[in-house]
């Protein structure tokens, strides 16, 4: 007889091993592909934060640099050096600015040659200051006629961007008021198409100040010295010559403005007060044309636009004495009279000071002025009131004949993570007095 036995159970724990593994192999997997995932994301990331940050709006840059060259920053923007310097500045001052205050028509007996804006003197003010124009024409010194031979330029509606000049204008008084209401404006009537019907309430204007009528930017000196007084400020003529004029308030010799406060600036005592408009009634490169670049003396020596070597050395000396010192001298000093950047503008201290060069006839700092070298530093070797010591070559003839400035752009982030900011280098020529050789001279003439 066969006896049955009962079959052994096997051991499974082979499927319990082969299941852990297997979970262990698929979070691998899930793990490797996150990274994949997000290294990939990262990268496209990087692309794109250095595509944002190199393909800046440069075009933007150039016009703004233009822009405040020509017509000049706000006079409310405190981190522009250019206040106070640009050509409309220099050429009309400060004018005025407002709106129409009803329809513009036709001038009577004209022929409709002519026609008449009537501006609303409530609504008229200084650029410079914003002075309401109503408050001083009630003055006895204000006469019809004040604003005759003077451009205006309507700013918006159907005659926006139309400039001409005033042929005459008279104050429309209130029976029974002092103070005028508003202002009749003569001016020649567009042949382009303007239609005048449509001009009227609420377009705006401006009125620009008259040409070179101004006595200059910043305070002048007074010709009263005491020569054997405390030391005092001294200017340096063309010629060389310190001379004898007392120049404690001369601020027309620090024309860096950068920094002072709106209020300080148009003050009574201020840059830009109502009686320091800069249009004065001369244009040549010195502290009161500081865009302009020029050429001196018989090798033709470069005057670049916002930069006076002797300007550098005079204020230099002068405010180094006044600290009580001749050896130091701070930047916030330094920036009152350069427009150039400086290395201790990197620095959160403004008010650090740096030595003399030991030896040197030049009372200026090397380390501050001189040209920069590729690193970034300053070239040691070059003389700061030599034509090395400037930075561009604007018009690629070999010769540096500019410096680079801060206008106030914004800082910028390079591909690298790197902060710089722009800078920019200005060359204005003055063309006054130069011959037009479309216009003189002739064919059969020798050439110019």
């Amino acid at each position: 007889m066969q006896l049955k036995t009962q079959p052994t159970a096997r051991s499974r724990k082979g499927i319990t091993l082969l299941f852990t593994v297997s979970m262990l192999v698929l979070f691998l997997m899930m793990g490797t592909a996150f990274m994949i995932v997000a290294n990939n994301y990262y990268r496209s990331s990087v692309r794109r934060a250095r595509h944002s940050s190199i393909n800046r709006d440069t075009t933007a840059w150039l016009d703004q640099a233009f822009y405040d060259a020509v017509r000049g920053p706000g006079l409310d923007n405190s981190i522009s050096p250019l206040r106070g310097h640009s050509i409309l500045e220099d050429l009309y001052g400060y004018g005025f600015k407002g709106s129409l205050s009803g329809s513009a028509f036709p001038q009577p007996d004209s022929n409709e040659a002519l026609v008449v804006l009537q501006l609303e003197t409530d609504s008229i003010s200084s650029i410079r200051d914003g002075l309401i124009l109503k408050d001083f024409l009630a003055s006895p010194n204000y006469v019809d006629g004040i604003f005759n031979g003077r451009v205006i330029t309507v700013t918006s509606g159907a005659a926006k961007g139309y400039s001409t000049r005033i042929v005459s204008h008279a104050v429309i008084e209130p029976e029974g008021s002092t103070l005028p209401e508003m202002l009749h404006v003569v001016i020649p009537r567009d042949e382009t198409g303007i239609q005048w019907s449509n001009v009227g309430s609420g377009d705006r204007f401006v009125i620009n100040g008259r040409e070179y009528s101004g006595f200059g930017a910043g305070e002048i000196a007074d010709h009263a010295f005491d020569p054997d007084g405390p030391p005092t400020e001294r200017l340096v003529p063309d010629d060389g010559d310190l001379g004898s004029v007392d120049v404690t308030k001369a601020t027309s010799a620090r024309p860096n403005r950068i920094g002072e406060p709106f209020e300080d600036l148009i003050a009574e005592d201020g840059y830009l007060s109502s009686d320091k408009s800069p249009n004065e009634p001369w244009d040549a490169p010195d502290q009161h044309n500081m865009f302009l670049s020029g050429m001196i003396g018989p090798d033709n020596d470069i005057i670049p636009s916002f930069h006076r070597d002797r300007l550098y050395d005079y204020q230099y000396q002068r405010t180094a004495e006044a600290n009580g010192s001749s050896a130091n001298i701070s930047a916030a000093q330094i920036r009152r009279f350069s427009f150039r950047p400086t290395h201790i503008e990197n620095s959160d201290d403004s008010t650090a000071t740096v030595p003399l060069r030991p030896g040197h006839s030049s009372p200026i700092p090397q380390s501050w002025f001189g040209r920069y070298l590729l690193d970034g530093s300053l070239d040691p070797e070059v003389d700061i009131n030599s034509e090395e010591s400037l930075d561009v070559d604007t018009d690629m003839d070999g010769r540096y004949d500019a410096v680079w400035i801060d206008i106030g752009l914004p800082d910028q982030i390079d591909a690298q993570g790197y902060k710089y900011r722009p800078m920019v280098a200005y060359r204005i020529i003055d063309l006054d007095g130069r011959l037009n050789l479309n216009a003189h001279g002739q064919r059969e003439a020798p050439p110019l």
